[in-house]
C-alpha cells in the first residue's frame, strides 16, 4: 500500500473545518459566514488557513470576505488527491 501524502495537519482539523475548506476551494471566497460558522472561520484564521481581503484588492473583482491561503489550497488539493488514490485502490 502506498504511503499517504496528506499532511498530518489535515487530520488534525475537525470535520467542520475540513468541510469549510473544501467548500471554499470549490465555490471560491466566502461572502459572509453564518453566525454558526464564525467559530470555524476564526479557528481556521488562527491556523493560517483563511485570510481576509487584502487592502489593495478591488471588491468588484474579488467578491467575498474570507479567502483560502495558498497553504490551505495546497492542503485541500493534497487531501483530495490522497482520498482519490485510496478510493481507486479500494475499487480495484
Amino acid at each position: 500500500m502506498p504511503e499517504r501524502t496528506t499532511p498530518s495537519l489535515w487530520w488534525q482539523l475537525t470535520p467542520a473545518q475540513r468541510a469549510m475548506l473544501r467548500r471554499l476551494h470549490a465555490e471560491g471566497p466566502l461572502p459572509m459566514p453564518d453566525h454558526s460558522e464564525m467559530r470555524t472561520v476564526r479557528s481556521l484564521v488562527r491556523r493560517g488557513l483563511l485570510r481576509t481581503r487584502d487592502r489593495g484588492r478591488d471588491r468588484a473583482s474579488e467578491p467575498g470576505c474570507w479567502f483560502l491561503t495558498a497553504r490551505a489550497a495546497r492542503l485541500v488539493q493534497q487531501a483530495e488527491g490522497a482520498a482519490g488514490t485510496v478510493w481507486e485502490e479500494a475499487l480495484s
